[in-house]
């Protein structure tokens, strides 16, 4: 089930948007030979590139059920024209607790190392559809970690002993979770705090450890998506209105020394995306919102990276509402006076 029947489902009148088509289905992948697949055809949601300097290569990994197990495919790109499939790179061990969810894996290289940040869950009825109904959750969703010692496409382990499935807060809804190193070489997970638990998404922050092997200290509330001024309800439960947080990712301006955050929500064109500043550079803030939003062609979920040459570009979605089939977009973004260009 994506994200956008699971928040139909969870408010009925909800706009919303989704994580990983397909994500359910017992798919069995095989490789390609060729890069045979274009990127108009790549129908994946939340699309993550990670570009790999020494091999020439881009990556994208995207979550599967294979046989009601947890697991994970990679495609990779020569150019972000074409792509081909290199099949399973990683399937849950014997005892993996979540049996819902596998949401937007984020692929990073940490310290020589890659790690795959993605959430999962688990429900104690996977076909209760209600998922404002959070006695039915074990195991709250959330972010976990995965860790290679060999490469960006594996092999991966879980880093956390099986008995715990997942790295943010045992009490909280959370989802999204992306890997921040500050200037002080501090590492932080940044993540959503999810619309089924708090009405009004959250954006946390909070410490990881040096090895990335755990959290520590508290998570820290930046603002809810509510006091944006661009994202718009997405429905109403109990009375209170509903507004999405997905996907908030990080990037440091060198030249103004801005952090930039981009993170998705609903508007009148769908699923949108927007921005806000830290002047400070911290991660802590003061953060501001700008009231343009970035993007009006219903996508969303993005991440911000750059090519093999360079050049600065962001990748996302789209469209999420009009078509079953969202299809991976890249674009060149621009930024000036320390914030991101209008994109479309």
């Amino acid at each position: 089930m994506n994200k956008f029947i699971f928040y139909i489902t969870l408010a009925i009148c909800l706009i919303s948007m989704a994580s990983c088509s397909g994500q359910n289905a017992d798919d069995k992948f095989s490789f390609d030979e060729e890069y045979n697949i274009p990127t108009s055809q790549m129908y994946l949601r939340d699309p993550f590139i990670y570009a790999d300097e020494s091999k020439q290569r881009y990556y994208i990994v995207h979550p599967k059920w294979i046989d009601n197990v947890a697991a994970i495919v990679a495609y990779e790109s020569k150019d972000l024209k074409h792509w081909k499939n290199l099949g399973t790179i990683w399937r849950a061990p014997s005892g993996f607790l979540a049996n819902s969810d596998g949401w937007a894996p984020d692929l990073f290289e940490y310290k020589g190392e890659h790690y795959i940040f993605i959430t999962y869950s688990r429900k104690k009825n996977t076909s209760n559809t209600n998922n404002f109904d959070l006695a039915n959750y074990e195991i709250k969703r959330g972010t976990t970690v995965l860790k290679s010692i060999s490469g960006p496409i594996g092999p991966y382990s879980t880093i956390l002993p099986l008995e715990r499935l997942n790295f943010t807060p045992s009490n909280m809804m959370a989802l999204d979770g992306h890997l921040y190193i500050d200037e002080d070489d501090q590492p932080w997970m940044i993540y959503s705090g999810e619309l089924t638990q708090f009405y009004a998404g959250r954006v946390y922050i909070q410490k990881m450890k040096k090895d990335l092997s755990d959290m520590e200290g508290d998570p820290i509330l930046l603002f809810d998506a509510s006091e944006s001024g661009w994202a718009q309800p997405s429905g109403e439960k109990d009375g209170k209105k509903l507004y999405i947080v997905d996907a908030p990712v990080l990037y440091k301006d060198s030249e103004s020394g801005n952090l930039i955050m981009v993170w998705s929500s609903t508007t009148s064109s769908g699923y949108t995306m927007g921005q806000a500043i830290s002047k400070s550079g911290k991660i802590t803030g003061p953060w501001t919102h700008e009231k343009e939003v970035l993007n009006s062609d219903d996508g969303g979920h993005s991440m911000i990276f750059r090519n093999l040459k360079g050049d600065l570009k962001i990748s996302y979605h789209s469209t999420n509402f009009k078509t079953t089939k969202e299809t991976v977009t890249i674009r060149d973004i621009t930024i000036k006076d320390g914030k991101i260009q209008k994109i479309n």
